[in-house]
Parts: C-alpha cells; structure tokens; sequence
C-alpha cells in the first residue's frame, strides 16, 4: 500500500485592497487571534498582553495599510494503491 502519482500544486490564496471580499479576507489573522490567542498564550508561544496588542494594531492596520495578502498554500495529492 502506498501513493503513487504524487503531485503538488500550490493553491495560494491571494486578496488585494478593492476586490469586494477584501475585508472579509483580509481579517483572516483577526479570526485566528481570536479563535486561538488564548490557546497561544497558555501554550507559552507568546504572552496575553502580546495576544492583545498584536489584536490592537492588526485592525486599523488592515483598513489603512494592508494592499495584498496571499496565504501561502499547498496541496499534495496522490492515488492510494
């Protein structure tokens, strides 16, 4: 048993300032702040006081800075034999 035809094909997902889900995507890591910062800070990767300031400034970041953000992806298929 094993995989054979293995492939890889990236699948980046890519969002620039005017498309019309841009503020949608754009919040991914607001989403991932606060769906797992606390899971973060009680595994010791970063402090709660880091968790809220990184919270703090990633909004107002994503409305007046943020142009184009890809989420850098990659899938890996293959046929099990």
């Amino acid at each position: 048993m094993g995989l054979v035809d293995v492939r890889s094909q990236a699948q980046d997902e890519v969002v620039e300032r005017g498309n019309p889900d841009f503020d949608e995507r754009g919040a991914l890591w607001l989403e991932v702040i606060d769906n797992i910062g606390e899971q973060l800070s009680a595994a010791g990767f970063c402090t709660k006081v880091q968790i809220e300031e990184a919270r703090a400034s990633y909004d107002p970041w994503i409305k007046q800075v943020l142009v184009k953000q890809t989420l850098s992806m990659k899938a890996v298929m293959g046929i099990a034999r």
